[in-house]
């Protein structure tokens, strides 16, 4: 135990001497139990000869308080506030029910004076330690925030990356698909986690009675781009998991047989190279009352802990949304101020405060291809707009400021889409898990908010279509309903080209675009020759040429391009076409 409280310690206090954090520790827990036997032998030594009756009572008042301030140290240690007051005020009246007549006044009285005390004093204490554990804990997490500008993306993300299947419609697909496993089988948990290099959804499936069958009895597999593809069924058993008996769910596992010094947070199941292992999430809250995150642990089938560096989510999303609260709540300017939420007509509010607008969102780096968790943050307040965005790897946590860039919310994305949305014969149509994704239009690149469309009723889910809302300006809003065999990534690309036909016929100033001709035809029309290049740009892949709209030199290039050659066009949109008004070699 000692050995395991050391290396607690060496961990906790990085950066700090270990021996000086102990050697405090033990003389603090010394004093505190020293004190109530101090206290009773003094009033052992005061009250002595007094009477029987005196010297019980004294004796009974200092095993209270003894016991009192073993109790206040255990509720401590488990940071139960209202225990501790209860514990207050339970000392009070045992005190007062030792206080018989004149001889019982004085130790009445002296109980009244050190119980009203002590309140005030931990009152005190707690509220002070309060303030400091949020302190210390905006700190602790800016200390891991690198602050990043610029794009948050350099590339867009792939059609099949697009995640369009929530938790919610995973696991009643999951619900339809588990007879294969028998009867009295349940779905135990649904978490987002990779596949083949892939963004899926996996479920558990375990006994309706898991003492008599304490085991995962298999796995179901969704892919989070296309709910229309047909789910794997992994039958592979495995001895541990999320709600299972005793020592084989996996939190309780590893808090009895790991270390209890920790907090387990999400548990998930993690297929690589033909291999499956199940991933506990864990953080620890030193004694100075932060939350810190803690590597996560990695069970194999046999039960044993490996060490693997591979992990879809690195963090608890608990202990990441907490500490992203504490860390926005209490910003102003380049620190962080107690009052930051302003006090009476004294002191004003920050215009730094954020706050999460939406849950952590796992998705795929579109230039990593690393699986990143996205939060992001509007202003306190006000859902509306879109204030930051962190980007948390396994190891750094990204954050890109965005409040000089007028972006609207997710919150406000959906709203967009679902204002548009039909009212259908039955059921409803609403939009869901919206995502920020850049998009390139042109030499431009745009973040756009991705928002799947659902369509709910009599307790069927499904994939209804997809709108894509421009963060910059909600008139650019495309919504494409899904309809027969549309699937994931199709729908994403059909989408994704008719947004940027809407924003690219909305520009009014020409375009200058550097591209490879890949195809020459010529055709005349109503005598004229037109030129149409066929170039590798996918925004303007068809560009037509026509003599008039070019100086002789441009127009002689036209004639003579061939296949291969790279070229800079000067385009402008024309009802559905692309002209070229300009042409000269790079």
């Amino acid at each position: 135990m000692t050995e395991n409280l050391y290396s607690y310690l060496q961990k906790v206090y990085s950066g700090y001497e270990p021996s000086s954090t102990i050697r405090m520790e033990i003389n603090g827990l010394t004093l505190l139990l020293l004190y109530p036997i101090v206290l009773t032998v003094i009033d052992f030594t005061l009250m002595h000869g007094r009477g029987k009756r005196r010297l019980l009572s004294t004796f009974l008042y200092g095993l209270l308080l003894q016991l009192f301030l073993i109790t206040l140290l255990l509720q401590i240690v488990w940071l139960t506030i209202a225990d501790i007051y209860l514990t207050l005020i339970w000392f009070f009246l045992v005190g007062m029910s030792f206080s018989k007549g004149s001889e019982g006044r004085l130790i009445r009285y002296r109980n009244i004076a050190i119980s009203l005390t002590l309140i005030i004093f931990f009152t005190i204490l707690i509220a002070s330690a309060t303030w400091y554990q949020q302190l210390a804990t905006a700190k602790y997490f800016d200390n891991m925030i690198i602050y990043k500008s610029g794009d948050i993306f350099r590339n867009p993300i792939k059609d099949e990356n697009v995640r369009l299947v929530t938790s919610y419609l995973a696991r009643i697909m999951t619900e339809q698909r588990i007879s294969e496993f028998g009867s009295n089988v349940q779905v135990l948990s649904t978490h987002i986690s990779s596949y083949t290099g892939r963004l899926v959804w996996i479920s558990t499936i375990a006994s309706t009675n898991v003492m008599a069958e304490n085991y995962i009895k298999g796995f179901v597999i969704i892919d989070a781009n296309d709910p229309t593809k047909e789910p794997i069924i992994v039958h592979k058993t495995f001895p541990i998991g999320e709600g299972l008996f005793l020592d084989r769910d996996i939190a309780f596992r590893s808090y009895m047989y790991k270390s209890a010094w920790y907090l387990y947070g999400v548990a998930y199941p993690l297929f690589e190279n033909g291999k499956i292992t199940y991933v506990q999430t864990r953080s620890v809250i030193g004694f100075d009352l932060v939350k810190r995150f803690a590597q996560p642990l990695k069970y194999d089938e046999n039960l044993n802990i490996i060490e693997e560096d591979y992990y879809t989510q690195y963090y608890d999303e608990s202990t990441l949304e907490d500490l992203i609260t504490t860390w926005g709540d209490l910003r102003r300017g380049d620190g962080f101020d107690l009052l930051s939420g302003g006090f009476l007509w004294i002191i004003p509010p920050s215009r730094d405060r954020v706050e999460i607008s939406e849950d952590v969102r796992y998705i795929v780096d579109p230039d990593t291809n690393e699986f990143v968790a996205m939060v992001m943050v509007n202003p306190v307040e006000n859902p509306k707009t879109l204030a930051g965005l962190f980007k948390v790897y396994k190891d750094r946590i990204e954050f890109y400021d965005l409040r000089d860039f007028n972006l609207i919310s997710g919150v406000t994305a959906g709203e967009v889409v679902t204002g548009r949305l039909p009212k259908p014969a039955t059921g409803i149509y609403y939009a869901t898990m919206p995502l920020l994704y850049p998009e390139r239009i042109g030499e431009e690149v745009k973040l756009v908010w991705y928002v799947p469309i659902y369509w709910e009723g009599a307790e069927i889910v499904r994939l209804a279509g997809l709108g894509m809302v421009d963060a910059e300006n909600i008139d650019n809003v495309v919504i494409l309903m899904a309809g027969e065999g549309v699937k994931g990534a199709e729908l994403v690309s059909m989408c994704r080209a008719r947004f940027r036909s809407l924003v690219l016929g909305r520009s009014i100033e020409a375009i200058n675009v550097t591209a490879r001709v890949l195809d020459v035809i010529n055709y005349v029309e109503a005598g004229e020759t037109v030129v149409v290049l066929h170039i590798d740009s996918p925004d303007y892949e068809w560009c037509k040429v026509v003599r008039s709209n070019l100086k002789p030199e441009g127009w002689y290039l036209a004639l003579t391009l061939k296949e291969g050659e790279e070229v800079v066009l000067t385009l402008k949109r024309v009802e559905d076409e692309w002209i070229v008004t300009a042409l000269s070699r790079p």
